[in-house]
């Protein structure tokens, strides 16, 4: 996203105070070339910058294992190259970026990174557009690039997309089917978990006698309206046609698609009191039609020809561009240098802004 990596250029134009919670960082002394792509150079510190894009934002104080951080060191190169592989096939192909582009893409990050960021004034906020503008456009020029690719994925057939559909329900014949729903009435009885030694006897007791009336020939719906403590009272416990899995409570679910219709439960009990159930109506199963399901087939076969055809894209710019490893050992992390990687902090309340956590 655009503005998950704006955000990231906004917070290292501006770097934040230090963490006090934090052992004060050590100015590095060296910042290798990890590897080369012709004439550009991927050095470390750029790979830190990315790998800090790419760790979970749950690990405390941003520390990771060190065999976790070689793993995200190793897939933040790979981003890393992939960047630069489809940044120079821009510039090769004659794709540009006018100003009202790199603009629209910095107001947009502004505008999603929210707070202080959206209201600088204007001479800040020139000072941090041209701060970030080189970033903005080799960031507008890959988004470009990706997208000439996707426009050239060729649109989906309909006699295709149908008959995805229908090979799917030749080999399963469970495919596409709705959810299992029957329509149920309810009574509940409730016990107070703070009172369950006071409550329990009683509230059993109930709901006994209310069983009992059913099964004496009272109709579900009557007796659900004298007994029932919930708001299906009124409605003789009617709560409507139920999907299979549906209840919030586990011993409900756990039941009710085994009744058969007319059933009535024995009395079930839950972490919120007793409960019983009325199976009325059971829907016979029924299949998603294709004008249903289409949306979602489209959607699928969309993505997986972008990706198929973007495999193949990046395949032939790794040909065209070729990586050459110097240091593939600074790939890995050992021991302390799990800890490199810069934690981040709030905004400030004033422009210009610090670090933003990269949500």
């Amino acid at each position: 996203m655009i503005a998950h990596e704006i955000a990231f250029l906004l917070a290292a134009a501006f770097p934040c105070p230090q963490d006090p919670d934090r052992p004060p960082a050590s100015a590095p002394t060296a910042d290798p070339v990890i590897a080369t792509i012709r004439d550009r150079e991927i050095r470390l510190s750029e790979l830190i910058e990315e790998v800090d894009r790419q760790i979970p934002l749950n690990f405390y104080h941003r520390r990771v294992p060190p065999d976790q951080l070689a793993e995200f060191q190793r897939d933040a190169f790979d981003k890393l190259v992939v960047k630069h592989l489809i940044h120079m096939d821009a510039l090769d192909s004659g794709i540009t970026a006018d100003d009202e582009e790199v603009r629209a893409e910095f107001e947009s990050a502004l505008a999603e990174a929210g707070g202080a960021y959206q209201t600088l004034e204007a001479g800040p906020r020139e000072q941090l557009f041209l701060e970030v503008r080189a970033a903005l456009v080799r960031r507008t020029l890959i988004r470009k690039n990706e997208n000439q690719l996707a426009a050239r994925v060729p649109k989906l057939d309909e006699k295709h997309v149908r008959s995805i559909y229908d090979e799917r329900i030749a080999a399963d014949d469970s495919a596409f089917m709705a959810p299992q729903e029957a329509r149920f009435h309810h009574i509940f009885v409730a016990v107070d978990p703070s009172r369950i030694a006071q409550e329990e006897d009683v509230k059993k007791s109930k709901i006994e006698a209310a069983l009992a009336e059913i099964r004496q020939g009272q109709s579900f719906a009557s007796i659900a309206r004298i007994y029932s403590e919930d708001e299906y009272a009124a409605t003789g416990g009617d709560i409507g046609f139920q999907q299979a899995g549906s209840f919030r409570m586990k011993s409900l679910n756990e039941h009710a698609f085994e009744m058969r219709v007319g059933e009535t439960s024995e009395v079930i009990r839950s972490l919120h009191g007793f409960h019983l159930l009325y199976c009325a109506e059971i829907k016979p199963p029924a299949r998603h039609p294709f004008e249903v399901m289409r949306p979602e087939i489209e959607s699928w076969l969309r993505s997986e020809h972008l990706t198929l055809a973007r495999g193949r894209w990046l395949a032939a710019l790794r040909a065209k561009y070729p990586v050459q490893m110097l240091r593939p050992e600074l790939l890995e992390a050992h021991g302390d240098d799990a800890q490199v990687v810069p934690g981040k902090a709030t905004e400030p309340e004033s422009a210009p802004p610090a670090k933003s956590s990269g949500k």
